[in-house]
């Protein structure tokens, strides 16, 4: 028997721990109904619970979304019956009105009404809302309508802000509508000179050419070896020899193995022809001669008359020496933007909405480049007025990354090549590349690797540029009449549903032909087979019926004046019609509210279902099962006693050690 450790008791308090926690947690269960009260409960039953519970939450406020969503269409669904009842009266009073059983005054009347009722229709679309959102009156962009209008005068660029840095030989000129002043350039041709053969000549320097083989006539201009000057030739009258007569005098001619007269054949020749010196290299702003055979006048000695004359230049784009004949019907300008560089800090902004145009002397159609720095892609339009043929046209250049000349170069010509008709190069490019920009006198771009610029040709015609815009961009927004509205009926932030809500104002169920509703039926909106009854009807007139009868959206037909619709026979009658289109679209749109509404009670049905379901299956996982758990608690709580009786005993163990001392 020991006294120091009470080894029994030790045991039994353990035992008595353990059976008193698990005689807690059951009664935690108990007093909570659940088995999962904490994470330390069940970590993985816990955050599966947690899991489901967070779905429950959120389908239930998905199943209250869709109610309200089904209040809402009814809403606007009963608005919209309303709508119908009027026009109903409406049609009414217009068929009254269209019978001639009726005065002038009757009609007085019938208009006076039918303005109220229409009135009374258009309040409804304005006001009906739900929760303050208004529901029938709303549009949603559909898409923009882009234009070239040529007819639009010339204007500057904002600022004059000068776009095409001109050339030096720049000239004044007026665009074919006779009314703007532009600037232009050289008309003609420029070709490259060339050493071998030559092409070009000094004609201010007559020189030696080859030697004479035959005997040359009389009054012909040659070379005399001898004195290193021209002269003319001369017969004299005394011995009958040739001479021929310069500034150094006269000198008899000789040419190798040819009698001269009375003068035997000499052993070598002393003349040759006279030619112009070529000249290969000759400086920019000089004139040149394209032919080596001089031109004289009548005199004797001879004196040069003065030959057409080419000037030197360099080629635009190219650099190339070349001599400038302006007798060839072409033109061409270095496109030189460099006044618009360096930008400012706002980059390429500051291009946006500038360009420059380009028209022909001597016909209508000229082409307008104009930046757009809200993106890089390009576009191209055709002035559709049919006022000009060829059509002007307009190059929209998408210049939002470009940041130097060399870009907007790039941009501008790629630009073209993507958008016109007959394409082109494409840079950057390691060779000579060209894109035509217009057909209509060749009018073309064209790049020259070797110096990384650009010029703009053209044939027949000269041009006219100007710093500014020639016609106008001009944009229309359209749009379709509705909304929609995005009701979440799922827990993931992907699954929303889109209800759409018609527009019901009295502007689209009585569209004018200048509205901007897009309700116009495409050619794939038509069937392709059409419907029985449209056999001996042309194509436009199957596409006007099926437009009446089936397609959703009423005709644009002009509008409707409130104040005169029904104040004649005549006005009545074609507002009959207008009013069957109106009926037709409040029906459509009312069908569709209604579909959307059922639609949405089978949603709310099947969200509880899912609620319903995702509960019982949370509730299997973290519920507890009340009859074991009292099971469970009754028998810890049992030995839970019993440990407490045992631990009592053992504890009295080592007082028994005493009675051996005693």
């Amino acid at each position: 028997m020991i006294i120091a450790n009470n080894l029994l008791a030790l045991q039994t308090m353990n035992q008595l721990d353990r059976n008193t926690k698990k005689a807690n947690g059951f009664a935690k269960q108990l007093s909570s109904g659940e088995r999962i009260n904490s994470a330390g409960d069940g970590a993985s039953d816990y955050a599966i619970s947690e899991k489901m519970k967070v779905k429950i939450r959120a389908l239930t406020q998905c199943s209250d979304n869709a109610k309200n969503g089904i209040s809402m269409l009814d809403s606007a669904s009963a608005a919209v019956d309303q709508q119908v009842n009027i026009m109903k009266k409406v049609r009414e009073l217009a068929m009254k009105s269209a019978n001639d059983t009726c005065t002038d005054k009757d009609r007085e009347s019938l208009q006076s009404e039918v303005g109220q009722l229409l009135d009374q229709s258009e309040d409804i679309a304005q006001s009906t809302n739900f929760n303050g959102k208004a529901l029938l009156n709303k549009a949603e962009f559909s898409r923009e309508d882009k234009k070239f209008n040529a007819l639009v005068p010339y204007r500057a660029n904002p600022n004059h802000e000068q776009v095409l840095t001109f050339p030096t030989d720049k000239i004044a000129t007026v665009s074919a509508d006779g009314n703007t002043t532009g600037t232009g350039v050289p008309f003609g041709d420029y070709t490259a000179i060339t050493t071998t053969p030559p092409n070009t000549y000094d004609f201010s320097a007559v020189v030696k050419g080859a030697a004479l083989t035959a005997m040359p006539s009389v009054n012909t201009v040659i070379w005399d070896d001898a004195s290193g000057t021209y002269g003319r030739v001369e017969q004299d009258a005394t011995d009958h020899a040739f001479y021929v007569n310069s500034t150094a005098g006269k000198t008899l001619i000789e040419i190798q193995g040819i009698t001269n007269a009375a003068f035997p054949a000499p052993a070598a020749s002393n003349v040759s022809t006279a030619v112009y010196a070529p000249t290969t290299s000759p400086a920019v702003g000089s004139s040149v001669a394209l032919s080596a055979t001089p031109a004289f006048d009548s005199n004797t000695p001879p004196v040069v008359v003065a030959p057409s004359a080419y000037p030197v230049k360099n080629a635009p784009g190219s650099g190339i020496l070349s001599y400038f004949d302006s007798s060839k019907s072409d033109a061409t300008m270095e496109m030189d933007f460099s006044g618009l560089f360096p930008l400012s800090a706002n980059g390429s902004k500051d291009l946006d909405g500038i360009g420059f145009s380009t028209a022909c002397d001597g016909c209508g159609q000229f082409v307008t480049i104009q930046f757009d720095a809200s993106t890089d892609d390009p576009q191209r339009y055709e002035d559709t007025s049919g006022t000009m043929s060829p059509p002007p046209l307009c190059y929209v250049i998408g210049v939002k990354s470009v940041t130097n000349s060399s870009d907007l170069l790039g941009a501008m010509f790629n630009g073209v090549t993507a958008t016109a008709k007959a394409g082109g190069g494409t840079l950057p490019s390691a060779t000579d590349t060209s894109t035509q920009i217009a057909e209509r006198h060749d009018i073309e771009f064209n790049y020259y690797a070797a110096t990384g610029k650009m010029t703009m040709s053209k044939t027949g015609q000269n041009f006219v540029f100007n710093n500014g815009i020639m016609g106008a961009m001009e944009k229309t927004d359209y749009f379709k009449p509705k909304q929609t509205l995005i009701l979440q009926l799922g827990d993931e932030s992907s699954q929303h549903t889109n209800m759409s809500i018609p527009n019901t104002t009295l502007s689209i169920m009585f569209p004018s032909d200048k509205s901007t509703w897009d309700i116009t039926p495409k050619d794939s909106d038509y069937p392709s087979e059409w419907p029985s009854g449209y056999d001996t009807l042309t194509d436009g007139q199957k596409r006007e019926k099926w437009q009446t009868d089936v397609w959703g959206y009423p005709s644009t037909n002009g509008g409707v004046d409130e104040k005169t619709c029904v104040s004649t026979r005549e006005n009545a009658t074609k507002f009959l019609g207008q009013v069957d289109q109106a009926v037709k679209y409040l029906l459509r749109s009312n069908t569709t509210l209604g579909a959307q509404s059922s639609r949405l009670q089978y949603t709310g049905e099947n969200i509880d279902t899912s609620i319903l379901n995702q509960t019982a299956n949370e509730s299997t996982i973290r519920d507890t099962d009340m009859a074991a758990a009292m099971v469970a608690y009754t028998k810890e709580n049992t030995l839970t006693k019993l440990s407490q009786s045992m631990l009592a005993q053992a504890n009295q163990m080592p007082s028994r050690v005493l009675s051996l001392l005693q």
